[in-house]
């Protein structure tokens, strides 16, 4: 297909998804943390949590690349330089369930690569969106054959490549959305119970002269705060499950699992109020 001849890149505007998972993710993370912890009541558990979240972002964005598989070698970039990988170095390309990068890919070599001994990765394929998902199994399949010694055709000419993927990555699709829902309620638990956040001093003064990034995440936090209340709560939550199910627990459902775990952990925690 033509959509995969093209040179992946992370700043693009036919696919998203690269800056989301290379810049604005960890950018969220990362100011996110650093606004928590400075905001008060301040304790030490909460600077703690708060600086797992912002180091979660900065690991992000130094851990994600692009992969550009071709007939030769499997090229792979994490900032600005391709890098060279023979196939025969490649043990195993799967999709990770720990650390938490979702929506994102692995590339395990036989040799130990910083920081978490895996390449991660984001696809880039400027399509629509059920498209993105076909061209996304495709690569997938594309690369585990190639390690596997398998000859097979380029994508650019092969026209629809293989479609499917087995059943162990749907199982693993499953796993990480769990995994998503679970950690993000536990936090939000956390958060609210043991921190008493968002606290007495909810929502924060917006005094003439503030900036624009303070603004936002005050606007921002509101929104979040105020979606677990009923009955926006419901509405969110069946959005959510309607959106998991479309995508069959692949792609971007981890995401979608992340904001629904946050919402029922909100949920929890105002019954223990």
């Amino acid at each position: 297909m033509e959509s995969q001849g093209r040179e992946p890149k992370f700043l693009a505007a036919d696919d998203m998804r690269p800056l989301i998972s290379k810049l604005v993710m960890p950018a969220m993370f990362t100011v996110a943390g650093v606004f928590l912890a400075v905001s008060p009541p301040i304790r030490p558990a909460g600077v703690a949590l708060c600086s797992i979240i912002a180091l979660q972002g900065v690991v992000q964005f130094i851990v994600v690349g692009l992969a550009n598989p071709t007939q030769e070698c499997l090229l792979y970039k994490r900032f600005f330089k391709w890098r060279r990988i023979e196939y025969s170095d490649i043990v195993k390309c799967g999709r990770p369930i720990f650390p938490l990068f979702w929506g994102l890919h692995y590339l395990r070599l036989r040799n130990f690569e910083p920081p978490f001994g895996k390449l991660y990765f984001v696809q880039y394929h400027p399509a629509s969106l059920f498209s993105q998902h076909e061209l996304d199994q495709e690569m997938i399949e594309q690369i585990r054959a190639r390690i596997a010694g398998k000859n097979v055709p380029s994508p650019a000419s092969s026209g629809t490549g293989m479609s499917s993927l087995p059943a162990s990555s749907a199982q693993l699709g499953i796993k990480a959305c769990a995994i998503s829902a679970i950690s993000s309620a536990l936090t939000v638990l956390f958060l609210r119970m043991l921190l008493s956040w968002p606290g007495p001093n909810f929502p924060p003064k917006i005094s003439p002269g503030q900036g624009v990034i303070y603004r936002m995440f005050v606007y921002l936090s509101l929104f979040c705060v105020r979606l677990v209340d009923w009955p926006y709560n419901v509405i969110a939550i069946l959005v959510l499950l309607v959106g998991i199910a479309l995508l069959r627990f692949r792609g971007h459902a981890a995401f979608l699992s992340l904001a629904l775990g946050a919402i029922l952990g909100g949920i929890v925690a105002r019954l223990f109020d």
